[in-house]
């Protein structure tokens, strides 16, 4: 069962498409940490994918010597709060509408990308001219993905294979950040 699972896992990480846009968001990244702008980093995800934002958020911030301004939003203090005293769905996008700035830069795990929350979030960066970064498994709409300025699209429908692949992708970007 383990090699079926890292067979799949290799499969999906070593898709062309995958590495092509992969490569395309880590461009992107580099130039933005070495630009001179007070750029904020934006992470969100429900889940794993919350857990992993989490992780990445501290990673990025504390793992490169580019002093990177990464906030998750994934506070289970805050998103309770805001779900509870407006709803569900603006649990990001609440956040964004009071912290973020245009030319930040928001990034999105998301195994589906159809979650209310993750979508209302998308909007909230693009209607503040923010570049959207997805990290995404296979059954994301189309429409959703254009809210996307940079995506990664794995091509898997297993949330676990999907969930390694973005954690993979995530730790590569730290390591060559490091060196960038």
């Amino acid at each position: 069962m383990l090699t079926t699972y890292t067979d799949k896992l290799k499969a999906a990480i070593d898709d062309p498409e995958v590495i092509s846009n992969y490569l395309c968001i880590r461009n992107f990244l580099t130039r933005v940490v070495h630009g001179k702008g007070a750029v904020r980093f934006f992470i969100v995800g429900n889940g794993g994918s919350a857990a992993t934002a989490s992780h990445m958020a501290i990673d990025l911030m504390k793992c490169t010597d580019k002093r990177i301004r990464m906030v998750s939003l994934t506070d289970p203090a805050a998103t309770t709060a805001i779900a509870n005293d407006f709803s569900f769905s603006e649990i990001f996008s609440y956040q964004l509408e009071i912290q973020a700035e245009a030319g930040d830069v928001l990034i999105v795990l998301s195994v589906s990308g159809n979650s209310p929350n993750i979508v209302e979030a998308m909007r909230e960066a693009t209607n503040k001219n923010m570049t959207v970064v997805g990290f995404f498994g296979k059954n994301v709409s189309y429409a959703n993905r254009t809210y996307c300025d940079y995506a990664v699209v794995v091509p898997s429908s297993e949330y676990g294979i999907v969930e390694d692949c973005h954690a993979i992708m995530l730790h590569s970007l730290v390591e060559e950040l490091k060196v960038a």
